[in-house]
């Protein structure tokens, strides 16, 4: 059986043989070029360098990836939209916390900067 692992603070995702013991990292790679979240449901129109039209639904929660090319041609990009419950929980709880960040930071620089509590 093959087992993945990854830890909070690493940066690495290992493979475990549990057959023989084994021991590998998976390389990363750095195919992605931006990611996008989705925050409504809606249309994707991808627009491709000769000016063609790709149309997806999307729904909240999606995530967007734009990848580098795979060709010498940086204008050839492929587009992935994945869709997952996991995603979809992630961005809510994001946006949440992000809203309730800046929230706090406007109210500190409103007080003038001063030792209150954030």
């Amino acid at each position: 059986m093959i087992k993945y692992l990854v830890k909070y603070n690493q940066s690495s995702l290992y493979k475990f043989s549990t057959d023989d013991n084994d021991l590998d990292i998976i390389n990363s790679d750095y195919c992605i070029d931006y990611s996008f979240w989705i925050p409504e449901d809606g249309e994707l129109i991808i627009i491709d360098k000769n000016n063609n039209r790709t149309t997806r639904k999307v729904q909240k929660g999606d995530l967007v990836l734009k990848m580098y090319s795979n060709t010498n041609d940086s204008r050839d990009r492929e587009y992935f939209v994945v869709n997952a419950s996991e995603t979809a929980k992630y961005i809510s709880k994001r946006i949440e916390y992000m809203e309730r960040r800046n929230r706090v930071e406007s109210e500190h620089e409103a007080c003038g900067n001063c030792d209150c509590e954030r």
